[in-house]
């Protein structure tokens, strides 16, 4: 591997396109969840980095919502599709 040629799940920053690429969201998904202060960022100069540990943790937090939803949502008795059976 040539020096410049760096994979993107060895790297310790990410651009906002990096970031979405290696999780499998959009750039515009990444950007929305920094305005919304739910992704930490740094800014160099005018670009923007994310560290991976800052993703990571993010993604972690996201899927642990995710799961507070659905257990509260079977704790309801409603279904995952929302609907009452």
């Amino acid at each position: 591997m040539a020096k410049s040629e760096v994979v993107l799940t060895e790297r310790i920053a990410l651009s906002p396109s990096e970031a979405g690429e290696l999780v499998g969201l959009s750039r515009k998904s990444i950007d929305r969840a920094i305005e919304a202060g739910e992704l930490p960022y740094l800014k160099a100069g005018r670009r923007t980095i994310i560290r991976r540990s800052s993703l990571d943790d993010w993604l972690e937090r996201k899927e642990a919502a995710r799961s507070q939803a659905v257990a509260d949502m079977f704790a309801r008795g409603d279904s995952v599709t929302g609907r009452m059976e």
